[in-house]
Formats: structure tokens, sequence, C-alpha cells
């Protein structure tokens, strides 16, 4: 019912870095008129830009303002924190980095954890302020995307889940965040290529565009329900693995490890909606939405180099390095032993990611 869904709180976060492109050709426009969709006494927008040179901070500033002259409550921040800045200054005594063949270097997710934190606090401020939960958090990438999206991610599994995520697109049919996404079993997806899982009964959920249980994802917009004393606790933080843990040369997604930290994920489920597909694009969000019914047929060239993954997958076998780091190097007794034996294992990939003054890198 989209009246029903209308009443809803929204609380709307979103990151921003070096995306002024995305910003002026799609996002804004996406998210005025996804305001105007839910109702603009109905959300409350915060974005953190953090220390952007292609004047990405300029464009959110004009729109904060037209969101104030809509009377849309928001706070967008801009940090004149660079990448270099942080890598010039010191370690931080409190970790997030590790020792490479380069020396001391900034660790990745423990720093795109602590933005949404930032993002999180503002969240908790207001509801502090105002004596009022939100109903539901969304979390935005810098993404093409429509008010309808959405509004059918929002009432995704009939609006009951611990959360909820679209399907994102770099390029046609090549499915983007396989880093934060873990299939019903725990398993890394074995293919960005359709039908993405390994196992049929996902595969034929997929295929019907009924939602696919999972265990973690993301996916470019992920809404997580907030607003009742049974949905996610207030202390749910985004987080990174210990840097004891990343020394084995291991890493996982914050954007994981918040499903397997939330308790509510093994009871309420975590689902992947097919239905909705975003594009980091406004050219490959048109391909994406070209078949009936704003489908997409699936070329045999994708189907084909989809197979041959799942082949490859099967016998290849999954994590088997990483489950040889945890095994050999000694992990037993390393900080966040938890992160090895119970929640958050499924997480983790053989990789290791640090910052660098113009994004990231592999190491």
């Amino acid at each position: 019912d989209s009246s029903a869904q209308q009443e809803e709180s929204i609380f709307i976060a979103s990151l921003s870095w070096n995306d002024a492109d995305e910003l002026m050709k799609f996002w804004v426009h996406s998210l005025l008129d996804t305001v105007e969709a839910l109702g603009r006494n109905n959300v409350y927008i915060s974005i953190l830009e953090s220390g952007s040179w292609d004047g990405a901070g300029d464009i959110l500033m004009s729109l904060a303002g037209e969101l104030d002259e809509r009377g849309v409550r928001n706070r967008i921040h801009t940090a004149n924190v660079t990448h270099l800045d942080i890598l010039e200054g010191t370690i931080p005594a409190e970790g997030g980095w590790i020792t490479t063949k380069n020396g001391p270097e900034v660790r990745r997710i423990p720093y795109l954890a602590r933005l949404r934190n930032q993002v999180m606090d503002d969240m908790l401020r207001v509801e502090e302020e105002t004596g009022k939960r939100f109903d539901k958090v969304l979390w935005l990438n810098d993404v093409k995307f429509s008010p309808s999206d959405v509004l059918t991610l929002l009432r995704t599994h009939h609006g009951s889940y611990a959360a909820a995520c679209a399907l994102d697109y770099r390029h046609p049919h090549q499915y983007y965040d396989t880093f934060a996404t873990r299939d019903i079993s725990g398993n890394e997806i074995p293919s960005q290529h359709w039908p993405y899982f390994a196992d049929a009964a996902s595969q034929n959920l997929l295929t019907s565009g009924r939602p696919v249980p999972v265990q973690a994802c993301w996916g470019g917009m992920l809404p997580i329900p907030w607003g009742r004393p049974s949905d996610a606790h207030p202390g749910l933080r985004f987080r990174a693995i210990p840097d004891s843990l990343s020394a084995l040369h291991l890493e996982a997604s914050e954007s994981c490890l918040i499903h397997t930290d939330n308790p509510l994920s093994p009871t309420r489920g975590v689902f992947l909606n097919p239905r909705v597909r975003v594009a980091y694009s406004a050219e490959v969000y048109a391909a994406m939405h070209t078949g009936r019914h704003g489908g997409a047929r699936v070329p045999l060239r994708t189907r084909v180099r989809g197979a041959w993954d799942l082949r490859l997958a099967r016998w290849m076998g999954g994590g088997g390095r990483r489950e040889r780091r945890l095994r050999g190097e000694g992990s037993e007794g390393r900080e966040g032993g938890e992160d090895v034996e119970g929640k958050g294992r499924v997480c983790l990939i053989d990789e290791q990611q640090v910052l660098r003054w113009n994004g990231w890198a592999h190491v």
C-alpha cells in the first residue's frame, strides 16, 4: 500500500567522494524525485562528503539549499580532509592500518566504516532531539535510481526483513557488489554474470523476480528497519575486521559485516530484490530497464559466461586460500577471534585494501 508506505519516516544516508559527474547527471534529480514520492515531511537526508576535489561539495551545498527551500530536513556535511591529508598524518593509535612492503598503510575499510558511523551518529542525534525513531534507514550509493525503485525495495518481502538490497550494475548485466554479497549458505557469489548464484533455489527466485534470501548484500541501495523496539538495535554500527586479522592478507566489507552483526538477520532475513536494478551511469540504468515490465533480457553471451563461471567455481571450490590463512598462520588467540570462529567469518576474503591519495588499492 503506497499511501501507508509514504507515512513511514525514512532517514536517507549517503557518502560522497569525487562523484560530481554522477551527482549532476542523475543522482540529485533521483533523490529529489524520491523525496516527493516519500513525502517531504517523512524524510531526513544526511550526506557526508569526504574531501573531494571535483566540485562534489559545491553541488551538495546547492542540494542543501534546494532541500531547505522545500522544507526537507537535512544535514549535508563537507569535510576538507582528503585522502592525502590522512596518508600524510600520523598513524592512528586506535588502529586501522597494516604494515606492507611500503611500510605502514591506512586500511580502506576501517576508514569507510568510520565515515558511515558519522552519518549514523547524525541520525541518533536527530532522534534524541525529537524523541522519535525513524522507521527505516535507507543507504544510497551514488547510483541512478527512481522513486519506484525505492518504493519497491522498501516493500521487499511484504516489508518484513532485517535488510533488503538492490542489484547494482557498473556495466550492463554485470552485477557489481559481489564484495559485500554472500548467498544464503554464506558463500561468495561465484559470478558477476547471470544467474550469479550457484544454488538452484536462488537461481529460480532470481528468474521469477522474487526476493532472494542471502546472508549479506548491499547493491547500491539498502533499507534497514529501525523504528520499532523489535527492529535493529541503536547500537548497530559499521566496523572492519581487526588489523591483526587483516595482517593475514584478509579483508571484509563493512557492508557485509553490518548484516552478520545485526541480531535480526537470522530471524527476519536479508533479501536481494531482483526487481530493483540500479546503476552507476544513466546509460547502464537504461540498459537494465529496456525489456517488458521494466526488465531486461539477459544476452546469450552473458548467460554462457555465467554458466562457465559457475562450473569453474564448482571445480575450484571456494574460500580455500582464506581458510588456509586462518588455519595456518597462527590466527588463534589473535584480537577479534570472533571474526574467525563466529560472526563475520563469511565476509572474509583473501585480499588487502589500503587508501591512496586518489582512491584505494589492493596490496
